[in-house]
């Protein structure tokens, strides 16, 4: 019989490019490429292939496939007033994306490893993008189990 070890984890992210980036020189070249009919930067954008990447490295694999990996980028705003009860997250706020992880993986009975994965993951992020809070449960059909959770600081075993 086949031990599963199931695992779902949350991270969310982050972007103090979002704050770095100077307004006035971004809107100058948005108004170029505007004129040359090109569509405006985002710069989050280009973090987030960098982001995944990062994250899809060593990933956790049973014998029939890996663990899922998925970014969501929440919409924002520039009107403070309009958020309650939307999706949309303030332009200013730093808070800017969650990591989903997810996975269901055959013949793999180390939960733990699952978390230390994690954790260097965690480590390191690209420039310019932060780790502000995560959760992650992993446990397996034999009884094996880790939980952990990120307050910001660092990864801390949940009983």
């Amino acid at each position: 019989m086949s031990n599963w070890t199931h695992i779902s984890a949350i991270v969310r992210l982050n972007n103090m490019k979002l704050v770095m980036i100077n307004p006035q020189k971004l809107e100058v070249f948005n108004a170029i490429r505007e004129l040359h009919g090109g569509g405006p930067i985002e710069p989050v954008k280009d973090a987030i292939d960098e982001i995944l990447k990062h994250f899809n490295v060593d990933v956790p694999t049973g014998s029939e496939g890996l663990v899922k990996i998925a970014m969501h980028v929440w919409p924002t705003t520039e009107d403070f007033d309009k958020i309650g009860g939307t999706t949309h997250i303030y332009k200013g706020s730093l808070y800017w994306a969650d990591i989903l992880i997810s996975g269901d993986l055959r013949d793999f009975d180390n939960p733990k490893s699952v978390a230390a994965w994690l954790m260097k993951r965690t480590e390191n992020l690209p420039e310019g993008v932060g780790l502000r809070d995560g959760t992650l449960l992993a446990y397996s059909e034999d009884g094996k189990s880790y939980s952990m959770h990120n307050d910001g600081d660092d990864w801390k075993r949940t009983k």
